[in-house]
């Protein structure tokens, strides 16, 4: 049974009035798999997105991100991105947890090597 696979919880968040499609949670919910290929111990996962009406229409759509993952160390990231378009927002946001999580895995066992010593 060590190669079970744990669901992982996503929460989808609209902000200001805004409605999560069906569309996007799908997208959404095939971009946290691919984040699961970077850390197994990933526990819940919330999105938060709005919509703000700026003079800059490149920052017009808003995503934040807070990923938590089951251990002890670094345990907890965030992430927020602006984009005209939502999809590009959420690739944004997920590139940027996909270094903060491969970040995390290179400390870690730099950390553990010390340990050894």
């Amino acid at each position: 049974m060590a190669n079970e696979i744990k669901e992982i919880q996503v929460i989808y968040q609209g902000l200001h009035g805004l409605e999560t499609t069906e569309a996007m949670k799908e997208y959404v919910q095939k971009k946290v798999e691919e984040l699961s290929k970077h850390s197994q111990k990933i526990s819940d996962v919330t999105f938060s997105f709005s919509c703000r009406d700026t003079d800059k229409p490149s920052e017009r759509m808003k995503v934040r991100v807070r990923l938590n993952l089951m251990g002890r160390y670094f345990s907890n990231f965030n992430a927020k991105a602006k984009a005209a378009d939502m999809y590009a927002a959420i690739d944004t946001v997920v590139a940027i947890l996909e270094r903060k999580l491969r970040r995390r895995k290179r400390i870690l066992s730099v950390f553990r090597k010390k340990k050894e010593i």
